[in-house]
């Protein structure tokens, strides 16, 4: 049944309402159930139920498509509910003689555009708002379903693929006097494998831009709090019968800029270019005919300009040089002239 209206004016509108009720009784509810099919035909269809808003059929710019308005009752009463809305698809069974039968799918989707300079419908799931002062505004789970004989229902977030840039994911926390916090955590496991966090960057396969990057970045403090800024922790796991667990870098080639930069290569963790692993020192054993004019020149190459410095007589005793001077990061000078002409080997470590 549809009223059109005549040129100029609004179509007619349809209004479906229960019956009332004056006590403490239920008022008449509305049901609109598509047609059963008792057969048992392969591929039989019960009736389906559509509801759409009324669609704009010409090219008219700024025109609106009729709005589908679904919404819960409201309770004005002190201690009483507003009613909520479900969206549920129905049981399915399985015939006696084998064969599986599935449950349907609830699918909410945004509007689809097929021309230029349009964007496709959003889809927005929002909580509640709430203005009292003692109430919480409304939580959204988002749940996959639950399983007794098999897997776990999984709930997958994806950014939609474009032709240029695919659509991000966002997490943000609310704001508040204290924000909220993201939690991310895999369930526990009794006695199979405990499931896993895995963080990936996006690969490139062609061009010449970098892979992405993966930043953990702490809170900072304004300039008008005083607290500190917020430090990032990485935690191993603990064992009650086995060992722990350890903070794994896992080995490359070295970068071609070192600059600021952590790796491992073959097992040495380096550190702007510089093994730390190694024995962070330098041995040098040296006579009389390493000075000029009584000057020791120690090339120790250790990236760092101040250092302890060492020596050793021909005797493995320690003396006092006249002077050493911390020329660069990669060279000392050990100033000897008061000991005269030296005897035997001697040796310096700087460390």
């Amino acid at each position: 049944m549809s009223l059109i209206g005549a040129a100029g004016y609004s179509g007619g509108d349809i209004s479906i309402t229960a019956g009332e009720s004056t006590d403490a009784a239920y008022r008449g509810g509305v049901q609109i159930t598509g047609g059963a099919n008792n057969t048992a035909a392969a591929y039989a269809q019960a009736g389906h139920v559509e509801i759409k808003g009324g669609a704009v059929t010409s090219a008219n710019d700024y025109a609106e498509s009729g709005v589908v308005h679904i919404q819960g009752g409201i309770s004005s009463g002190a201690g009483s509910y507003g009613y909520n809305i479900s969206t549920l698809t129905n049981v399915s069974t399985k015939w006696p003689n084998g064969g599986t039968v599935y449950s349907g799918s609830v699918v909410i989707e945004g509007g689809t555009s097929d021309r230029d300079e349009q964007a496709g419908g959003d889809i927005k799931i929002g909580g509640g708002d709430v203005t009292g002062s003692f109430s919480s505004g409304g939580a959204v789970d988002i749940i996959g379903g639950n399983a007794t004989g098999q897997n776990g229902g999984g709930v997958n977030i994806k950014g939609g693929v474009g032709s240029t840039d695919g659509g991000g994911v966002s997490l943000t926390s609310g704001n508040g006097t204290s924000s909220g916090s993201i939690f991310i955590q895999v369930g526990s496991s009794t006695t199979g494998v405990p499931g896993n966090i895995v963080a990936g960057a996006g690969n490139l396969s062609a061009g010449t831009q970098d892979g992405g990057n993966i930043t953990f970045d702490a809170g900072d403090v304004t300039a008008a709090g005083t607290g500190d800024g917020g430090d990032i922790t990485l935690t191993a796991g603990t064992s009650v019968a086995g060992s722990a667990g350890s903070v794994i870098l896992p080995d490359q080639t070295a970068p071609s800029v070192t600059t600021n930069k952590l790796y491992s290569v073959s097992g040495a963790l380096t550190w702007n270019g510089i093994d730390l692993t190694a024995v962070n020192q330098y041995t040098e054993a040296f006579d009389d005919s390493d000075l000029t004019a009584g000057v020791l020149t120690v090339t120790h190459s250790l990236g760092r300009r101040y250092n302890h410095v060492t020596v050793y007589d021909n005797g493995a005793i320690i003396i006092q040089p006249d002077s050493v001077t911390a020329t660069s990061t990669s060279v000392t000078t050990i100033d000897l002239s008061s000991f005269g002409t030296l005897t035997g080997t001697w040796n310096v470590v700087v460390s």
